[in-house]
């Protein structure tokens, strides 16, 4: 969990440097390996969601993140790959 913890860290360092942006963010207490065995943690945010989405992709980007978000029960990867959410280990904290 702490690495999680880390790259969440990271990740809105690089999100909010520069950034004016309203709201907020947090780790979500989901996290999701893929069969590959690759994790994902949930974030959550709030205030204006299309900054943060935005800021969010960019920061990813920056630091060499994939990101994913979860669609019509599958796990679906900025790579373009896809996971049946059934077939990946899901856990909640």
């Amino acid at each position: 969990k702490d690495n999680i913890r880390n790259a969440f860290f990271n990740l809105m360092d690089e999100v909010l440097r520069g950034a004016d942006i309203s709201g907020g963010a947090l780790v979500a207490g989901c996290e999701i390996i893929v069969p590959d065995g690759r994790k994902f943690q949930a974030i959550s945010y709030k205030g204006d969601l299309g900054a943060w989405r935005k800021r969010v992709q960019l920061g990813a980007d920056s630091l060499g993140f994939t990101l994913a978000k979860v669609e019509k029960g599958c796990i679906v990867l900025d790579t373009g790959e896809r996971y049946e959410l059934s077939a990946s280990n899901i856990l909640f904290y």
